[in-house]
């Protein structure tokens, strides 16, 4: 379903490409299609509940809401991940 695609059409204006180089950040609201993000939510709910997982740090304070983690190389590891850094619409987006 996800692999072959190119979304040429993702929506970014000259206005975000302006307030990127004069800020150095901009948020990009539903650039990635929802199969993207349930393909990659799926992948972090098995990442977070792996008892075994060790290269996972976690960064939520005792009590504090939420849940905060990070990992290293994802890409490298989980198949999902691979899949959206080759196949998914960033690359196209980071250059523009």
């Amino acid at each position: 379903l996800l692999s072959g695609r190119r979304f040429s059409s993702v929506a970014i204006s000259q206005s975000d490409i302006e307030t990127y180089h004069r800020d150095g950040v901009v948020c990009l609201r539903s650039v990635f299609p929802e199969s993207w993000v349930r393909s990659l939510g799926g992948a972090v709910d098995d990442i977070l509940s792996d008892p075994t997982n060790q290269d996972r740090e976690e960064y939520t304070r005792p009590g504090g809401a939420g849940r905060f983690a990070g990992e290293m190389d994802c890409s490298r590891k989980y198949p999902e991940f691979e899949r959206f850094v080759l196949e998914s619409p960033a690359a196209e987006i980071a250059a523009r």
